[in-house]
């Protein structure tokens, strides 16, 4: 039940979870037959030869020749008629959805042909029966001016946590911190949304376990849209108080990059020196870097933060929110972290094999010389780190480089492959399972947290970030360690 639920709402959440993307070519739609309204009367034929093409794909590329137990024989041959009788794209669409949940496995949804091209507008708000994502591989480029500017955000995070969506952070300057927002506020809804009866429904069919993940997605959907509209969102504050308020929506920070398929994606990187109030030990140098996404602009991003962060006590690397992205690079930035050649893990196609091998940094890419950082790492992981996220932190911690804090993540870790339907539709699909180094299969299963740490309402009220906070406290533990044997030493 809870890959069946979840692969739905994969297909509806408007995130991508990607790993090794590949992508194949197909036919292009007319452009009359793409720009044509999902629930307006389409060409059968076109409908069926979707239908076809997608049940061949997963046929001729799925990494399972048993197809994770299913009878993908029977299962077209069940499908098949329905297909026959569709008569809107809409329809279509749900009976591809409908044959590659059953699966039961991450990394099989469908993208609309005109999601890559339209965004929401204010009018046109996200429908959670039309909204689907995934990626394509290919060349990264940037957006010119204006392009991405239909996924503006209110300026705040949210997590699943005690039940709830729990506001875990606001950015300064943005429009939710001028209208008050602050972490350990709880969204009840969004729009005509009842955010607890939507937790409360995922929770009943897909378990404690899986439904953080989707709310979190369904949750951070709502709340995005053109930028410069407004979303009514309606909170309890501090005092459970209720609070209405209408927040603008406004660009994201970072850069936007194009990639395949996908809507612009922003990506955006930070690091810093945490506090002395963070740290709780003033002696004790603790580098942060966060991320929101593995994407080809983050790789520069994340060489310049190590170079200012190298002479750092310990450093935390926050995967909290970060859905995954281009496989490759869990072993580009990996390089900054071992100092040895090492494996992260092996990724396992039909009768082919792929080790995501980790050479060490030598030198920067503008020359300059630099050695893999050599203290204590903690990677800060929850349900929402997924694909890539847990290749990269799953790999470390296999190989004793890492250690983990917060929840386990996503269990959603399956290379996939982006192809081409004849109508324009895009069809992400599972092509590899994936292993960590030490034989740990992460599908379904996740990474686990070495220090569990959950996010608690209360401690975001009192500006605790309980899993940064023990990530924290186990740096300035083995960096006080590390000074006793060097100290004896001598």
């Amino acid at each position: 039940m809870r890959r069946t639920f979840a692969a739905r709402l994969l297909a509806t959440t408007g995130l991508a979870m990607l790993l090794g993307l590949t992508g194949c070519a197909a036919t292009e739609p007319t452009v009359a037959e793409a720009d044509r309204p999902a629930d307006q009367p389409a060409d059968p034929g076109l409908i069926l030869a979707d239908f076809e093409r997608a049940w061949e794909l997963v046929r001729d590329t799925h990494y399972d020749t048993e197809y994770n137990g299913v009878d993908w024989h029977a299962l077209r041959e069940e499908l098949k008629p329905r297909a026959e009788r569709a008569r809107t794209r809409a329809q279509g669409r749900s009976i591809i959805n409908e044959m590659v949940s059953r699966l039961n496995q991450s990394h099989f949804a469908l993208i609309p042909a005109e999601l890559e091209r339209d965004l929401p507008s204010e009018t046109d708000e996200p429908d959670p029966s039309e909204i689907e994502s995934a990626a394509d591989a290919g060349t990264p480029e940037i957006p010119s001016a204006g392009e991405g500017s239909g996924r503006g955000v209110p300026g705040f995070e949210v997590r699943i946590a005690e039940g709830r969506a729990v506001v875990t952070r606001v950015r300064a300057g943005a429009p939710a911190e001028l209208a008050g927002v602050r972490p350990g506020w709880v969204v009840t809804r969004v729009r005509n949304t009842d955010i607890d009866a939507l937790i409360a429904r995922m929770g009943e069919a897909m378990g404690e376990d899986a439904s953080p993940m989707y709310a979190w997605q369904s949750v951070d959907s709502m709340l995005k849209g053109r930028v410069g509209s407004s979303v009514p969102v309606t909170f309890l504050d501090a005092d459970d108080a209720e609070a209405e308020l209408s927040i603008e929506r406004v660009s994201p920070p970072g850069e936007f990059v194009k990639f395949g398929n996908l809507p612009p994606l922003s990506t955006h990187l930070e690091h810093r020196w945490l506090t002395t109030e963070e740290t709780g030990d003033p002696d004790t140098r603790i580098g942060y870097i966060a991320f929101n996404i593995f994407m080809v602009p983050i790789a520069p991003q994340f060489e310049q933060a190590m170079v200012e962060l190298k002479d750092a006590d310990g450093i935390i690397i926050d995967l909290r929110g970060n859905p995954g992205g281009v496989g490759f690079m869990a072993s580009t930035l990996s390089r900054f972290l071992l100092a040895t050649k090492a494996n992260l893990g092996t990724m396992t196609m039909r009768g082919a094999e792929m080790n995501f091998f980790v050479e060490p940094v030598m030198v920067t890419t503008r020359g300059e010389r630099l050695r893999p950082f050599a203290g204590p790492v903690a990677i800060v992981i929850d349900g929402t780190s997924a694909s890539t996220s847990e290749v990269f932190a799953g790999g470390l911690r296999s190989l004793g480089r890492a250690k983990t804090f917060g929840t386990r993540t996503a269990g959603m870790a399956l290379p996939a492959a982006m192809s081409r339907l004849p109508s324009g539709d895009v069809l992400l699909h599972a092509i590899a399972d994936y292993v960590n180094s030490d034989g740990t299969r992460l599908e379904g299963d996740g990474v686990p947290a070495d220090v569990e740490a959950p996010v608690r309402r209360q401690d975001l009220l009192d500006g605790v970030d309980a899993p940064l906070r023990e990530a924290a406290r186990w740096i300035v533990t083995e960096s006080a360690m590390r000074e006793g044997v060097s100290a004896g030493a001598h």
